[in-house]
């Protein structure tokens, strides 16, 4: 997973707390630090401060929806280069593209393939 001894750290951005602790259980097990957030603004917050190896957000979260949430850390200089994976049950074509037009590194279906989301987060934290 990594080089160091420290381990990858991943954000985790829904309002669904018995999803939010799945993907925390998931992530954890497979040696990541994880963060959680229990909607947008907060992990905005949280990813300003925390500066995670990857996002992944809900599309349907109060206070601020992943899409708003995905637009403002894109658009900050801080936190644009982190990759953000999209999770939601919002799977339409349109939803997708919309994710893919502001920036979003990869868009998953709820509930998640684990060894798919297993599989971005490898893809999106390799070194070059």
């Amino acid at each position: 997973m990594t080089d160091g001894a420290k381990p990858l750290k991943i954000l985790i951005a829904d309002d669904s707390l018995l999803y939010r602790t799945q993907i925390t259980d998931l992530l954890g097990g497979a040696g990541f630090q994880v963060l959680e957030a229990c909607d947008g603004a907060e992990a905005v917050d949280l990813a300003m401060k925390e500066m995670p190896d990857v996002v992944i957000l809900d599309v349907m979260m109060p206070k601020m929806d992943g899409y708003t949430a995905l637009m403002t850390l894109k658009g900050s200089a801080q936190t644009k280069a982190i990759p953000v994976i999209m999770l939601t049950t919002k799977n339409e074509q349109t939803f997708r593209d919309i994710g893919a037009g502001l920036g979003a590194a990869a868009y998953m279906d709820k509930p998640a393939d684990e060894a798919a989301l297993l599989g971005h987060i490898a893809r999106l934290t390799q070194k070059p």
